[in-house]
């Protein structure tokens, strides 16, 4: 019989850490060799959200750690990539039905579908990248863990560089869908660019995103680069020459403009 994400053990935590370990740089060789671990009796599985495991974000992130999981750790292992929203609960389904120790699950929009899976199914694990479970209040399942970053502190530093870059005083951000796991960076992004304003008495403005009112610029998801580059070219429009995009692929156009060279 199974046991529960208290119990488990080290695997499973290693596991999970192995997961994650690919967002923060490669793990060491072990004995310089870097030879692969023998396989275990765990299977370790993950699930996408539509952003795909090229999003250069935590879908991508999450997939490379589950290669280093299956080459250091010996792990068994399945994926399921998502296209749509729609696919969210069955590729989670289909991940429990084969057997898997532990389901990731890649962002916000993973939740319920998780959840709901993990109250079906108490022998499985259940891991949510980067946002909470929605539990009601005093309710706890021993079998589902969120995994969240501080993601907004990277942000802060992003806004307070792209002040000072600026050559127009104007940089911008725009989101893919407008969640939690979105504004989180746009907030850290917006707070990064009032403190260089503050240490510098500057002046650089921000469009796409008022964090006061918590409105901005959003594609609508996280695929539609014909969208994103829209959104984007609405943000140069307003003369920002640095841009920070939130939306995995719907950012990844060809030859995008985040950054607009200056004339000299």
């Amino acid at each position: 019989m199974k046991r529960s994400f208290k119990t488990r053990g080290t695997i499973a935590a290693t596991a999970a850490a192995a997961l994650l370990l690919s967002s923060c740089g490669e793990a060491p060789e072990e004995d310089g060799e870097g030879a692969a671990a023998e396989e275990v009796d765990y299977k370790a599985c993950l699930v996408s959200d539509e952003g795909g495991w090229d999003d250069r974000s935590f879908n991508q992130s999450a997939f490379e750690g589950l290669e280093m999981a299956i080459d250091e750790l010996g792990v068994d292992s399945a994926d399921a990539q998502s296209t749509a929203e729609s696919e969210y609960g069955p590729n989670v389904d289909t991940m429990v039905q084969q057997n898997c120790d532990v389901v990731f699950g890649v962002g916000f929009l993973l939740e319920e579908g998780l959840r709901e899976a993990a109250e079906a199914n108490p022998e499985t694990d259940f891991a949510l990248i980067d946002s909470y479970f929605n539990f009601e209040e005093g309710e706890e399942l021993e079998n589902a863990k969120p995994l969240v970053f501080n993601t907004g502190e990277a942000a802060y530093l992003a806004g307070y560089v792209a002040a000072a870059m600026s050559e127009t005083g104007v940089v911008g951000t725009w989101g893919g869908i407008q969640i939690p796991s979105v504004t989180v960076f746009m907030d850290g992004y917006a707070d990064g660019v009032e403190r260089y304003n503050e240490d510098n008495d500057g002046d650089v403005e921000l469009v796409g995103w008022d964090k006061e009112g918590q409105t901005g610029s959003f594609s609508g998801d996280f695929s539609d680069q014909t969208q994103g580059r829209e959104v984007t070219e609405q943000l140069l429009s307003q003369d920002a020459d640095i841009i920070m995009p939130v939306a995995g692929n719907a950012a990844s156009a060809q030859d995008p403009p985040w950054r607009r060279p200056r004339p000299r």
